[in-house]
């Protein structure tokens, strides 16, 4: 896994999708060891960089905890469409949000703070 930054661009510099990871902390681990799908970087931009990949953990983490917070039950779903605004908002491939989304989640999950509602829908989740 490599950090990307908060958010993914096409050849013409559009963003398009936010950056995707399913595994919270494998993701941070790649953040705190500087290996990304860009060009290399030194110094102070690398450091910005990586601050920025850091920070889009952090506000993802935040967003999704809110969420459920505010809310009570959500699905990923329900998560994406309250998230999206402040962490993009990502237009063109926004779904792509949904993995992250979920992962943090899981990570709510396997701290005791949430807990997986299962139903006949799609899986929800909610905050203890």
């Amino acid at each position: 896994m490599r950090a990307l930054g908060r958010r993914l661009y096409d050849m013409a510099g559009n963003v398009i999708s936010p950056p995707p990871y399913f595994d919270v902390a494998a993701y941070e681990g790649s953040v705190r060891l500087l290996t990304a799908h860009y060009e290399v970087m030194e110094g102070e931009d690398a450091a910005c960089f990586l601050e920025e990949s850091a920070t889009f953990i952090a506000r993802a983490r935040r967003a999704v905890s809110e969420a459920l917070a505010q809310h009570g039950e959500l699905t990923v779903r329900g998560v994406l469409e309250i998230s999206n605004p402040d962490l993009g908002p990502f237009t063109v491939m926004k779904n792509e949000l949904a993995g992250t989304l979920r992962a943090h989640l899981r990570e709510l999950v396997a701290a005791g703070r949430a807990e997986e509602v299962p139903g006949k829908g799609p899986l929800a989740w909610k905050r203890l």
